[in-house]
C-alpha cells in the first residue's frame, strides 16, 4: 500500500490529525453508525485493536497505513501523522471556523477582565496569538466616468478633435 518502507501501525501507537474533517469509525462492524467520529485538527487518537478492525477493509489494508507520500497522493494533502500532536504547532488554521470560534472566545475573556492593565495585555496577547480579526465585508466601488478619464489620460480620446 505504501512506497516508503514504513511499520504498520498497532494498537497502542497514536496518531494526531493534521485536517478537520477526517471522518472514521471507533467501532468495529457497525452497520448503524454509531461508531463514527469526525477529527478535528489537533486531535489525537491512541489506536485499539477494535479502531484499526473498524477502518481496515475486507483484505485487511487500512487507511491507517498511509504514508504522508500516499496521502498526498490520494487526497492530495496531509491528513494525519504519526505521534502525538506537536507542542509548539497551533491548532488553529488562520480564517478556519475552529480559529474564528477561538479567537472571539479569547477576546471576550479578554474583555471581561476588570482591571485595565490586564485586560490591555489580555488583548494584546489575543492580537499576538491570532493576528488582526478577519475581514468581515468589502468595499466594491464604481465611479462613472472613470474610463472616459482614463482615456483622456492616455491621449487617446478624440472626442475633443
Amino acid at each position: 500500500m505504501s512506497t516508503e518502507i514504513q511499520d504498520k501501525l498497532a494498537p497502542g501507537d497514536r496518531i494526531h490529525f493534521v485536517e478537520s474533517g477526517v471522518t472514521f469509525s471507533t467501532i468495529p462492524n457497525d452497520l448503524f453508525g454509531g461508531g463514527g467520529r469526525t477529527s478535528r485538527r489537533g486531535d489525537e487518537l491512541v489506536l485499539t485493536e477494535a479502531i484499526i478492525e473498524a477502518n481496515s477493509d475486507r483484505n485487511g489494508d487500512t487507511w491507517l497505513d498511509l504514508t504522508e507520500h500516499d496521502q498526498r497522493r490520494v487526497h492530495g494533502r496531509v491528513l494525519f501523522r504519526r505521534g502525538p500532536w506537536p507542542t509548539d504547532a497551533e491548532i488553529y488554521v488562520r480564517g478556519s471556523s475552529e480559529w474564528i470560534d477561538a479567537r472571539e472566545a479569547a477576546r471576550r475573556a479578554a474583555w471581561s477582565l476588570q482591571d485595565p492593565s490586564a485586560r490591555n495585555e489580555a488583548l494584546a496577547a489575543v492580537h499576538g496569538r491570532f493576528g488582526p480579526p478577519p475581514v468581515t465585508s468589502r468595499t466594491i466601488n464604481e465611479i462613472r466616468g472613470d474610463d472616459e478619464r482614463q482615456a483622456n489620460a492616455e491621449g487617446t480620446d478624440d472626442s475633443y478633435v
